[in-house]
Order: structure tokens, then sequence, then C-alpha cells
């Protein structure tokens, strides 16, 4: 794996491998819909369907049936912070591909046609999904837990009257902007000549001037999710199931240099097989299911569950229980097994042609840090009892801060005092 940085805001991520396909995945770090002014809601994601729709030499139905020929797919996605186009073909087409992708990239072709064609189909998604029970109640229970301008509050589709009144002219001063935002990855893995990639991406930049261009926000910009007002926060809703999905945040610094021994103690305690796990589900036959990771946008720890209404009050004395005493769940043997658990599975995803290039991207748009994966195994290999009870220790401490959120259709959830 090769990561090279050009200029201020350019990142090239390469990972050449023994396979017949290629996979390119080039990304506008500061391309999502967070960044939308009011107006555009909804429109990057229209953006983002035309970007690939055609070149100067194609129209739409050429390069559909251009693509076709040659095996190469194509696609594009957009989300909060990011948006992304794809490819992926044969190694013996890599060429084409790259100068295709470089097209869109950086000098797409933006025409009324694709526009009038995609704004019916997004206008269609964006109706579907307004009707869709799990999509509303996912973004209704947001905003009854962050408050509205927080990250998890910025809905990707955006608005239909917003998306339906977009012009080429809204496309090219939206595209301008996020380039100007954004760093730009360059993510390449499977069968390429690495040199070729290079010298191709670096003529591209070196013409339209941007490799002395400097991006307006960090690679790992990270807006915050600020939380309302609440200890306890019950909300009934008519989409909600019959038993209760709950969500327990746990505040605690969530960073780079903490990020090994926080993801061992995840595995330890909140994945299948873990200490806390094992003891709701397996021993007690409390929950249903259960969740945890460590956001850094939220600074917590965020643990999902979904049970009884009955179970609750006892499953939260039981997770106060296991916080508050390290010594009488602690296993240091699970330990052992855990970290060799956790470098088997990601040996097993090794396999993967893009895994260690994807590693990479991961930690540079999460924490600004370029990082090896051999790097990051070692440190997770190297994590201690000591560390994992200092984990243990502060989310302890914080046990008496947490806010709690029980989502239910049934009315009785109000009743219970879990704050």
């Amino acid at each position: 794996m090769e990561y090279q940085q050009l200029g201020n805001k350019i990142h090239l991520i390469l990972q050449p491998a023994e396979r017949n396909e290629v996979n390119l995945e080039f990304t506008y770090s500061s391309g999502g819909s967070w960044f939308e002014q009011p107006g555009d809601r909804g429109r990057r994601h229209l953006l983002e369907h035309c970007l690939i729709s055609s070149t100067e030499d194609m129209n739409f139905t050429q390069l559909k049936d251009y693509c076709f020929a040659q095996e190469i797919s194509l696609n594009a996605y957009t989300d909060r912070l990011t948006m992304t186009i794809v490819a992926a073909g044969h190694k013996e087409d890599f060429g084409k591909i790259l100068d295709l992708l470089l097209k869109f990239f950086l000098q797409p072709v933006l025409l009324q046609a694709d526009l009038d064609r995609e704004k019916e189909i997004v206008l269609r998604e964006i109706s579907e999904r307004s009707g869709d029970p799990n999509y509303v109640l996912y973004y209704d229970t947001l905003k009854q837990i962050f408050t509205p301008e927080s990250l998890d509050n910025n809905q990707v589709l955006g608005l239909a009257e917003e998306v339906a009144t977009t012009t080429v002219a809204d496309f090219a001063r939206m595209y301008q902007q996020i380039l100007t935002d954004s760093h730009l990855i360059f993510k390449i893995s499977g069968g390429f000549s690495p040199t070729l990639a290079i010298d191709k991406i670096n003529s591209h930049l070196d013409t339209l001037g941007l490799l002395s261009q400097t991006a307006v926000y960090p690679i790992d910009f990270l807006p915050s999710n600020q939380f309302n007002q609440f200890a306890y926060l019950p909300y009934v809703h008519p989409f909600g199931h019959q038993h209760a999905e709950v969500t327990i945040f746990l505040p605690c610094p969530v960073t780079y240099e903490v990020k090994p021994a926080q993801d061992v103690f995840k595995n330890l305690y909140l994945r299948y097989g873990g200490i806390l796990y094992d003891r709701l589900r397996d021993e007690l036959g409390l929950v249903y299911s259960l969740y945890g990771q460590f956001r850094k946008s939220t600074q917590a720890l965020e643990i999902q569950l979904a049970c009884e209404l009955a179970h609750i009050q006892t499953i939260v004395q039981e997770m106060e229980s296991v916080l508050s005493n390290f010594d009488r769940y602690f296993k240091p043997e699970k330990l052992d097994q855990m970290k060799d658990k956790m470098r088997k599975r990601e040996d097993i995803a090794m396999d993967k042609p893009s895994f260690l290039a994807d590693f990479v991207e991961s930690n540079l748009l999460g924490f600004g840090v370029v990082q090896n994966y051999e790097d990051y195994s070692r440190k997770v290999q190297a994590v201690t009892q000591e560390e994992i009870w200092q984990i243990h220790h502060q989310l302890n401490l914080s046990w008496s801060h947490r806010k709690v959120v029980v989502v239910s259709r049934d009315e009785r959830i109000q009743q219970l005092n879990l704050g």
C-alpha cells in the first residue's frame, strides 16, 4: 500500500495487487449534504447522480453502451460529509477507466438532459423514502435526541421542493464550491500500474492548477452532534415497535490515541461473546440484540439494544453493575482471546484487495492521520488490562451523566424513570 500527498489537498492511496479486477474510488472530503446552503437541500445528491452521466464525447446512452461493452461498472454516492464516485473493471482497461473517472471528478459535463432525467429519479426516491416507516422513525427519533443543526439531523435526500427547482447553473455553482472546500482523495486498488496512475492524476491536477490550492475544511472536519436537554427521553411513535429500542449515551473522549484500546473494549464487552453482551443476552436473557460503538461526533459510547419493556429497568441496573465492578466481571482470558479474534478477523479481511487502502482512508477522514494497518494492529495487540480498566473507569464515572432514549409505540415507556 502506498500513500502520497500532493500539494496541500491531494491524497493518493494506492494498493496494487495481483488481481484481474481494478477498483477506483475518488472522494470529495467536503462534498456531502451537510455543507449545502439553504435552498440547496438535496441538490448535492442530485449532482452526484449527474456527475457520471455524460462526458464531452459521450451522452448518457452512449456512455451506458460504452461501459456495457467494456465491462465497466460506474456508481456514485453522497453521505452527510463526503461525495464519492466509483468504478470497477478489468485491469487491462485501467487506463480507460482512470481517464473516465478523472473527467467525471475534475471536469464534469453537466447537461440539462441529464438533470431532467435524474431529477425525476431523485424526486421519486424522496417520495418513496418519505413514505417508509423505518426512515420516518429514524429521523423523527434523531430530532428528539439532537439539536436541529447537529450532523445526524442532516438528511442527504433533502427537500423535494428544492430539488425540483435545481438548474444547471446551480450545479456549476455547487460543484465549484465542492472543489474549493474539499480535500481530494484518489483511492485505487487491485490490478493496475501505480506509475501510470500517479502520472495521469498528476497531469490532470497540474493542468487544472489544483496542486497549489488549499481546502477550506480540514480532511477530518466533523460537525458535532449536540444533545437536546434530557436525561431520560421516552419517545412514543406510531411507527415504533411494540418492544423497546433503547440507546444509552455514556460521555467519554473519543480520539485517535485511544482508538485501539476502545476498539478492543468494544469487542470485549459489547459484541457477540463479549462480557456485557453475554451477561444481558445469554446469561439473563434480557435483550434481543446488543451493539455498541465509540462515536467521535457525540464523544460518547453509544450502546443500542432491543428488549421487552418489562426488562428495561433490570437491564439498566445490570449495566450499571457491570460498569461499576471491574474485578467482578472482567475476564483476563477473554482479553487475550478477543485480541486474537480481532487479529484473525482482520487477517481474513485483508484478502479484500482494497482493505489496506480503505483503512488508510478511514483514518484520514476520521482523524486526519495517516496510519498503516500494521501499526494499528501492533497497538491493538499491545492493549493491556490497565488500559481496559481506564476505559471502564471512565465509563463508570460518566454513568451518572448518561442519557437514555427509549423508543416504542407502547406509552408505558413514559412511566419509566431511567435518568
